[in-house]
């Protein structure tokens, strides 16, 4: 972000506020962490929002689960 024009980049590309993108952020950033309470499936602005995967058997669980899985295929 640039302070003195308040502008936000993404890779030295001015972000466009018509368009929409992709963003990852682990289940624990739901709302109720300082300044992040625009987090949260009631949020018009946020299009989709995934159900996080729990069962144990699935690696997209857990990181330590994928990072296990990933290492092991080496």
């Amino acid at each position: 972000m640039d302070s003195v024009t308040n502008t936000w980049f993404l890779n030295n590309i001015k972000i466009d506020p018509l368009k929409i993108y992709r963003v990852t952020l682990t289940d624990f950033l739901t709302g109720g962490e300082a300044n992040l309470g625009y987090l949260n499936r009631n949020n018009p602005e946020i299009v989709k929002v995934y159900d996080a995967e729990t069962a144990v058997s699935n690696p997209l669980s857990h990181i330590r689960t994928a990072t296990m899985q990933y290492l092991r295929r080496l």
